[in-house]
């Protein structure tokens, strides 16, 4: 339910901006993209992981993270002036998506850490 709210409200944005490319894609994205190398890996109370993983998975989520943005970013300047262009507005929409899932389960880790303190 939550992805079709954001994917529909990422269509009302492309239709008010005229279907212009956009080098900056949405703003939206820059957030996500910050909000998710910053959180990930968020952790499960029910499976806690180690030092070492936590390390490890935070390295790969960022390096995934910054190869996947860079490819993106490169995209949108060779093709600027193309359908691509117009498409890759909606690639946001993943980001988006973890970078809320990211959130919600640090605030429901905090809570749970406050309920059995």
């Amino acid at each position: 339910m939550l992805s079709l709210v954001i994917f529909t409200t990422m269509i009302g944005i492309h239709k008010l901006t005229d279907y212009m490319p956009h080098l900056t894609f949405d703003y939206a994205l820059w957030v996500s993209a910050v909000a998710i190398f910053c959180l990930a890996p968020v952790q499960d109370p029910n499976k806690p992981l180690s030092v070492g993983e936590v390390r490890h998975y935070r390295k790969v989520a960022r390096g995934m993270l910054l190869i996947q943005i860079a490819i993106l970013v490169i995209i949108q300047i060779i093709m600027q002036n193309s359908i691509i262009s117009e498409l890759l507005f909606f690639s946001a929409v993943p980001y988006k998506l973890l970078a809320i899932q990211l959130i919600l389960g640090e605030i429901k880790n905090k809570a749970i850490s406050r309920k059995n303190a």
